[in-house]
Formats: C-alpha cells, structure tokens, sequence
C-alpha cells in the first residue's frame, strides 16, 4: 500500500475529555484493576449481610465508600488532573497534523516521527483509536480522518508496517 493517509485535528478540551475517557475504559478494561473492583463488590455485599443479620452498619459503610471511591470518585479525581495538564500543554488548541505512510507516523507540528515497529497496537474505541504505546496511550479521534476508507487505511498500514518489521 503506497497510499498516505493525513490526520488533522484539533487537540481541544472536547478532544481531551474523549481521550481521558478511551484512556481511562481502556486502562481500566485491560489492567487488574477490574478485579479489584470485584472485591469491592464482594465486601459490599458481605456488608449487606451483616447489616441484615447482626444489626452491624461499620462494614457496609466501610464498603460502600470504598466502592464509591473506586468507581466514581477515582474517574473524577483522575479526569481533573488529566484536565489540569491540558491547560498547561502546550499543544492546546493547536491543529496536529499526522502523515500516516508505510514507514510509520509522521507529526507535522512537532517534527518527530515514529516506525510502526514503536506502536504495539491500534485499538478500536468509541470516538476514534487508540495508539498503545508503552508507557502512554495516545488518542486520535474519529474526525482526524476524512472518511471511513482512511480510517481502514491507517490501520491496515498499522497491521503491514507491523508484519514487515517482524
């Protein structure tokens, strides 16, 4: 496939609220962290249990705020400082520009490129795709491409670039 593929788009505050939650159902979806969560749940209900046999509040409370901690205000804390380093990016409310090709990724703005080889995987999410790439994630949402052919195109460069560096 000679064909390149250009990415544009705006890095808003809309657009990094998208990517903070794909960030987050994918970290969260794909870690040990779920499981945790379970057990939350357990200790929830074995709170239920003591309440109704023993008369014995202290365990559910104590559940309760952890499974609230866990599952409502952990997103919250995390999405305000995500939202935090977003007012301090330098890049906020610039256009990125990315050549995609068969060698890799090519960022316009910031004059750096990376092979397909450095990208472990693309991910399909709700809003557009997910680049993993250890340590970080990095988002490109649905509107950078300008149709659905350059979407399908940019991840069937992803899956050549990956087979030719292998």
């Amino acid at each position: 496939m000679s064909k390149e593929v250009k990415l544009e788009f705006t890095w808003s505050k809309e657009v990094a609220t998208k990517s903070f939650n794909e960030l987050y159902r994918y970290e969260f979806n794909h870690s040990l962290k779920k499981y945790i969560g379970w057990l939350f749940v357990a200790i929830l209900q074995f709170g239920v249990v003591a309440t109704l046999k023993k008369g014995d509040v202290s365990l559910l409370i104590f559940s309760t705020v952890i499974l609230s901690y866990w599952y409502i205000f952990k997103k919250m804390i995390a999405k305000r400082l995500f939202l935090k380093r977003f007012e301090n990016d330098p890049l906020k409310d610039k256009k990125i520009s990315i050549i995609a090709d068969k060698n890799g990724l090519h960022f316009k703005n910031q004059n750096f490129s990376w092979e397909w080889s450095d990208i472990e995987s693309v991910e399909d999410v709700k809003n557009g795709l997910l680049l993993i790439k250890h340590p970080n994630h990095y988002f490109i949402p649905l509107n950078a491409f300008k149709s659905f052919e350059d979407k399908n195109d940019f991840k069937m460069m992803f899956k050549e670039g990956k087979t030719q560096s292998e």
